[in-house]
């Protein structure tokens, strides 16, 4: 079974001495890049005028993200 492989590992990062440390550093650096999926979205808003263009744009940029966070990991990044 893999509960004690399981149960073993989460132990052990728990008690990591720098446990915390290493939450609140990986914590903030995702909400520092998470806003880029907002303003790419406001950017989208103030710069295309006509709606069919618009909705668009929209998916475009929703693929984009799509693909990068596929293809991302994939390529090692």
């Amino acid at each position: 079974s893999m509960w004690p492989v399981l149960m073993d590992s989460s132990a052990r990062n728990t008690l990591h001495p720098n446990a915390i440390t290493i939450f609140v550093v990986l914590l903030c650096l995702s909400g520092i890049f998470s806003s880029t999926f907002t303003l790419v979205f406001a950017y989208i808003s103030d710069t295309v005028r006509k709606r069919d263009e618009r909705v668009s744009a929209y998916g475009l940029a929703l693929a984009t993200f799509g693909l990068s966070f596929t293809i991302g990991p994939l390529a090692g990044g």
